[in-house]
């Protein structure tokens, strides 16, 4: 008699190749976590020094708002 628990699949270690998406997918994430993080602040410097007008640092701001969490919606499908 099969239970519930027996038909489940059942997965062996992840392959190297696996590991070197997972990887590369988690440093993708990284990197886009920390530009969301430092954007805003050059965002707001150029605004301070009148290079970029207001509209475009809150434009700035949602980007990275977005790029943050894509990051880090990356870094966590890139955990093995």
């Amino acid at each position: 008699m099969l239970t519930k628990y027996s038909q489940m699949r059942t997965f062996d270690s992840p392959s190297p190749t696996n590991l070197t998406k997972c990887s590369e997918m988690r440093l993708i994430g990284q990197i886009g976590q920390r530009l969301g993080l430092i954007l805003p602040a050059f965002a707001i410097i150029f605004e301070l020094n009148h290079v970029i007008s207001l509209g475009q640092m809150l434009m700035v701001l949602v980007v990275s708002v977005c790029l943050f969490s894509i990051g880090r919606i990356l870094d966590g499908y890139g955990q093995p």
